[in-house]
Formats: C-alpha cells, structure tokens, sequence
C-alpha cells in the first residue's frame, strides 16, 4: 500500500530518468572513473606517481587550481574543463595553504 502511494508522488518522467540512470549504472566496468580516459589505457605507475608528487609539491608550497594544473602539471587552458570534471578543482581546495601546510596540519 505505501509504494501505490509513493508512485503517485513520482511522475513517469522521473521513473524513466532512473531506469536510464540504472541502465548506465550497470554499464560501467570496474573503474567508475573509466570514461575520463576515453579509450585510452590507464596510467603507468611512473605518470601515477608524477601526478602524486606534483599533488605533494601542491600541498606543500599552495597554489591555485590553475596553477596545479598549468604549472605543476604542464597543460593548457584546454585541460581546465576535463581536469575540473575528474575533481581537480576539489582536490586543489583540499590542499591546505603554505602557512598551514607549514604549522603542521
């Protein structure tokens, strides 16, 4: 009886938007994160570990997201919607300051 009533609520826009939603969902290999490589094979550790010790060097000296990313990581204004996407900018702010880097947090 209460899912008849929860069906009301919801109209059949939303429940085809979650079949599709679910229809993906299932599609996705292992690596949830496998479309930002578009067809390309992952990383070699030595470019996993350049990107960690460039994330590092971040953490410890600060920065803006456009400087982790056209500085610290070489690319152009071109990288900046991709990287922004796969969480760059999120992964910039989490990174604290110099000052707080320095008094040990």
């Amino acid at each position: 009886m209460f899912w008849k009533w929860i069906y009301w609520l919801v109209d059949e826009d939303q429940i085809e938007h979650t079949k599709q939603v679910t229809r993906l969902m299932q599609g996705l290999s292992e690596d949830p994160h496998h479309h930002i490589l578009e067809g390309q094979q992952k990383p070699t550790i030595e470019q996993t570990a350049w990107v960690v010790a460039h994330v590092l060097d971040h953490m410890k000296k600060g920065g803006s997201y456009r400087h982790l990313i056209y500085d610290r990581f070489g690319h152009g204004p071109e990288s900046y919607v991709t990287i922004f996407f796969a969480g760059g900018l999120n992964l910039s702010n989490l990174c604290p300051v110099k000052e707080e880097y320095d008094n040990g947090m």
